[in-house]
């Protein structure tokens, strides 16, 4: 596999692997599941890049060990902390709405915490694919498994390799 120039860039060297992933997903989603509000630098900066290919992307951010201090707000974002869950673990309204508007064609989901609800909320929203990497001890609940890439831009590294492996095993969600 090529090394690639930039650590924060999403494009692949291969035009025709980038066309045949763009024609299979339309409307993707990401969730990430972090333990401490320092991971969300590097989880909006992927959002950030993704949404340059994918204007449509939807992302959701639970912060599963506490409350934001300040909730980030975009359109195309929803960040969520315990606050959003009820004393038995439901989702409250807002969130269950949220979640009942979406239809994802990919979910790429991001457990940095092997937090139960993360899984939970993960499950539940609806796709017609999902990919992301498992934490260790933990059985794979994923379409797509990968690993999980180790350093600085590993969200980055795993889209890329999701992306070629799309092509290569010829994977079409849109029929």
């Amino acid at each position: 596999m090529k090394k690639y120039r930039k650590k924060n860039d999403i494009s692949v060297p291969d035009e025709a692997v980038r066309a045949y992933f763009k024609a299979q997903v339309e409307r993707p989603g990401i969730f990430f599941c972090i333990g401490h509000t320092g991971q969300w630098e590097e989880a909006e900066t992927f959002i950030r890049a993704a949404l340059s290919e994918f204007p449509r992307l939807k992302a959701l951010v639970f912060f599963s060990r506490g409350k934001w201090k300040s909730k980030p707000e975009a359109a195309y974002l929803l960040a969520i902390d315990k606050g959003d869950f009820n004393l038995l673990g439901k989702e409250k309204p807002a969130l269950r709405q949220w979640i009942s508007q979406q239809d994802f064609d990919l979910l790429l989901v991001f457990p940095d915490e092997p937090a139960k609800r993360c899984k939970k909320l993960a499950l539940s929203l609806p796709a017609k694919l999902t990919a992301g990497w498992r934490n260790e001890n933990e059985e794979p609940w994923f379409n797509i498994n990968l690993e999980k890439p180790k350093g600085e831009a590993r969200y980055f590294d795993f889209y890329k390799t999701l992306k070629l492996y799309f092509k290569q095993l010829n994977i079409n969600i849109m029929s």
